[in-house]
């Protein structure tokens, strides 16, 4: 697309970056075929806890690394559910001044994102966590370089993380949920196994794949490519540029495989079939969004994070983003038609009536979430009219996340999507 004014114009283009990946059952046995292939020495294994003391994946992958490649793997299995500046030191104690050559992170979103800001701090160290984080946490500091390479497993089908630039942490003291965002963080290898997935509970399984499938909603509506600032500098790039021809057939993708295998995949957790379809989904997704950006959702879902540990109990981050879906597509559906009505037709089997509108996504999505047993709305969870405005402030903080919106992001609108998450009598006015 040409853009410009009188004396100027240019053509306004986007990058697209996707991390080599491996896929199919049994994969991750395979991890030291490609440690050989880096001419790898060492390893330092990054794994989730929970998955560590109840199955024998982690050691198994670990002594297949050894016996194929022949590089000393460690092990630090540390890792917790939405990850804290805490267990981030704690990581980086075990690392110690050791240099290994490649980090591998087997688990959910979580243990790989710690294992990107271990790459991170170990290979670049400096005197506070927050340094690299933008304000108020930190000071934004530009990460120098290259990282070491890392290969990410994922035992998930949700958080797209193993494809993605970001690494989100919450600062425990600061009571703050953060992401940090660049290309450098992007892991090499993505090694993609439906059989480590299978061990999900139902509400883990729930969860990241409402994760995935917002990634792809938000992808799928983020603000194309072509709509960016005319006075970006012609050799700038961004992390995120909005959604363009290949991430909105990705996004498609990913919408109609999680709205035909989510609830299949919940009520039976050893259906492979429909496990292989979520991890494959949840990584398009991530493709699309690592390109894209997300918008109003996400960003919403991290005040409600901070707002319900206040209140005393942590709220899983796919259900925080899931629970304001169907009214960002009801308010979408006015700015986007053609879209909303395409999500509605990729989500058909929850809907009861067969004449599909650009309204109808709002149905889908909403008769999904209520199938997989969540809450009618966000009153249920404990949040109230008197939340609104403080969930709204935060969130207009998130000018990243809120950059891609199709729609400019007022106040306004951030209130009217709140208020009807919290009441969905609202939403169906």
């Amino acid at each position: 697309m040409i853009t410009g004014s009188n004396s100027s114009e240019h053509y306004v283009g986007y990058d697209f970056r996707c991390v080599r990946s491996r896929f199919g059952v049994d994969s991750s046995l395979q991890a030291g075929c490609f440690i050989k292939e880096m001419k790898a020495d060492s390893a330092l294994i990054i794994a989730d806890n929970v998955l560590s003391r109840k199955t024998d994946f982690i050691t198994r992958i670990a002594a297949g690394i050894e016996e194929t490649s022949g590089a000393k793997a460690d092990i630090w299995s540390g890792t917790e559910p939405e990850p804290t500046d805490r267990s981030l030191i704690e990581g980086l104690k075990f690392a110690g001044n050791r240099k290994y050559d490649v980090i591998i992170a087997i688990g959910g979103g979580s243990t790989i994102d710690t294992a990107k800001l271990i790459n991170l701090y170990s290979e670049y160290p400096v005197k506070s966590i927050g340094e690299y984080f933008g304000p108020p946490i930190g000071i934004g500091r530009p990460i120098p370089g290259p990282l070491k390479p890392l290969i990410a497993i994922p035992t998930t089908a949700g958080t797209g993380s193993e494809v993605s630039p970001v690494a989100v942490l919450t600062f425990h003291d600061k009571n703050m949920k953060v992401r940090l965002a660049n290309d450098y963080l992007r892991p090499v290898l993505a090694i993609l196994d439906p059989k480590l997935t299978v061990t999900m509970p139902p509400r883990v399984t729930i969860s990241t794949g409402l994760d995935a499938l917002m990634h792809a909603i938000e992808s799928f509506t983020a603000k194309p490519y072509y709509e960016r600032l005319e006075s970006q500098a012609y050799c700038e790039t961004t992390v995120f540029q909005g959604s363009n021809q290949v991430t909105e057939v990705l996004a498609e993708k990913a919408i109609r495989l999680i709205g035909e295998n989510l609830e299949r995949a919940y009520r039976n957790g050893m259906d492979l079939e429909a496990r292989s379809n979520m991890m494959l989904a949840s990584h398009l997704a991530g493709i699309a969004f690592s390109n894209t950006g997300t918008h109003i959702s996400h960003a919403i879902s991290y005040a409600l994070s901070v707002l319900s540990a206040e209140k005393g109990y942590r709220l899983p981050h796919g259900i925080a983003v899931a629970m304001t879906g169907p009214s960002l597509l009801k308010v979408l559906s006015n700015y986007v038609p053609q879209k909303c009505e395409k999500i509605a037709y990729y989500l058909r089997n929850h809907l009861t009536q067969e004449n599909i509108t650009p309204a109808s996504a709002t149905y889908a999505l909403y008769n999904l979430l209520r199938k997989l047993g969540l809450p009618r709305d966000l009153s249920e969870l404990g949040f109230e009219e008197s939340d609104v405005e403080r969930i709204v402030q935060q969130t207009m903080n998130e000018k990243g996340l809120l950059a891609q919106s199709p729609v400019t992001p007022t106040e306004d609108v951030l209130s009217e999507i709140v208020r009807m998450s919290i009441n969905y009598r609202l939403l169906f006015n």
